[in-house]
């Protein structure tokens, strides 16, 4: 075994150490793991091992996509069909996976080893990577998939080889099953290719249409079962769920008035809806139609306070309250949401810790190392724009842009966590960039 697949090896174990040690109260209960999309998971999960039908209790559902409830269901069965602590070593197992694929990717790129330990050590101890690795979320395992894109794709460039690129479409297509952010990301993910310079354009043409190929194989059987179900041409059914909280925290920026108010208004009117009409919309796919459309046209008449919420900072913050919320120090739904959409990141803040700071400067040496992060992958990127050394600028595009837009106005730190293996592998190249900046002005000035 070579050198640096050791080092991958125990970085692995590392991680799986320090999210076990944080879980060990979820481990006692598995309750301080759950959150309220958990049994959109668990349920289809459950109905896997019991009656071997993706659904809740028997019936077909298409609301997930399927691989993290697919994945959870022999450690479901391990944990007696509850779930247990071989469901939550699962999740750890899957999440850590990203921390030796944050280091093969810096390694992939030429970083040395320190600064690629660097690369590596920042998502082995972000606040909103361990916190969200437990628990009972397809976030933690999405990060590993997102984690594999990257280093794929820097495998590509650097390579010049088409194999890469096709093992990162089809690690982006197993990674739309695993949450549907990803039904889009093969369009940014082969702009890069244009800009590669790997021959004759008809052979890259071939080549970005087999890609295309192979990550669509991933996805249409699942979108053709979902037809064939009554669901529609959909990946999944959260869509409309999506839409809804888009739309009441549109709503509420312009009108003030909390978020929840509108969810339990569109909640209700639907309800009115459908049962008046029971007919016209008797399918599954007539609602989701309905509503999609219905929470779509609120959409359109905010169309400045839907555009405000893009790249919402609170996405980019470290997920501390999930953190104390796993370990018992703190709990979940308080309406911290409503107080941040309407008053700002630091109302929120307030609202949430209500004095209790001391929970929050215990984990700042966590945080710090996050903003230090962010930081030196901005000079990273800064940099290479400066320089005209495009590699990192592409990079962006599929693994950052494409993710900080496609969540739309609704914000939550965990929506950061497919960002966070670009953002590790930046910033270990950000810092190796400005000391050697430093050593280069140091040597100028030795010299004159």
């Amino acid at each position: 075994m070579s050198r640096d697949w050791k080092i991958a090896f125990c970085l692995f174990c590392a991680a799986v150490f320090l999210r076990l040690s944080v879980a060990i109260p979820g481990i006692a209960d598995p309750e301080l793991l759950m959150r309220p999309d958990s049994a959109t998971y668990l349920g289809p999960a459950g109905s896997l091992l019991k009656f071997g039908i993706y659904g809740y209790d028997g019936v077909p559902t298409g609301l997930r996509v399927p691989l993290y409830p697919l994945f959870l269901v022999p450690w479901l069965w391990l944990d007696g069909g509850t779930p247990g602590a071989f469901s939550i070593f699962a999740n750890i197992l899957y999440s850590s996976a990203a921390v030796p694929a944050v280091w093969f990717a810096c390694r992939e790129y030429g970083m040395s080893c320190k600064y690629s330990l660097v690369g590596a050590f920042v998502f082995l101890l972000d606040p909103t990577a361990v916190a969200l690795s437990p628990m009972f979320l397809s976030d933690g395992i999405f990060a590993t998939a997102a984690a594999l894109e990257l280093l794929f794709l820097i495998l590509f460039i650097r390579r010049k080889e088409w194999c890469w690129l096709y093992l990162s479409a089809l690690t982006g297509g197993v990674g739309g099953l695993i949450r549907p952010l990803n039904l889009l990301w093969i369009f940014p993910c082969l702009f890069v290719v244009l800009f590669c310079k790997m021959g004759i354009w008809k052979i890259v043409l071939k080549h970005i249409v087999l890609s295309f190929c192979l990550f669509s194989a991933i996805l249409l059987p699942w979108i053709f079962r979902n037809q064939v179900q009554g669901f529609g041409w959909r990946i999944d059914t959260v869509s409309a769920d999506s839409l809804k909280h888009n739309a009441a925290v549109v709503e509420s920026r312009a009108t003030g008035k909390p978020a929840q108010y509108f969810r339990d208004s569109y909640d209700a009117y639907f309800r009115k809806t459908f049962e008046e009409k029971k007919t016209l919309y008797s399918g599954e796919n007539a609602r989701l139609t309905y509503q999609e459309q219905y929470l779509s046209a609120i959409i359109k008449r905010y169309p400045f306070h839907y555009l405000r919420g893009f790249y919402h900072p609170v996405n980019y913050v470290p997920d501390v309250p999930s953190f104390l919320e796993n370990l018992g120090l703190s709990q979940t739904g308080r309406g911290t949401w409503d107080v941040i959409v309407n008053q700002g990141l630091f109302a929120g803040v307030k609202h949430y810790f209500n004095g209790r700071y001391t929970l929050l400067l215990v984990l700042f040496p966590l945080c710090l190392i996050h903003f230090m992060a962010y930081l030196l992958a901005g000079f990273c990127l800064v940099l290479c724009l400066w320089k005209k050394k495009w590699e990192i600028p592409l990079l962006f595009v599929p693994m950052g842009l494409y993710y900080m837009t496609v969540t739309g106005p609704v914000a939550y730190p965990r929506f950061s966590l497919p960002v966070l293996p670009l953002i590790c592998f930046a910033s270990a190249l950000g810092l190796q960039m400005l000391l050697e900046q430093i050593k280069r002005k140091k040597d100028k000035t030795y010299r004159i």
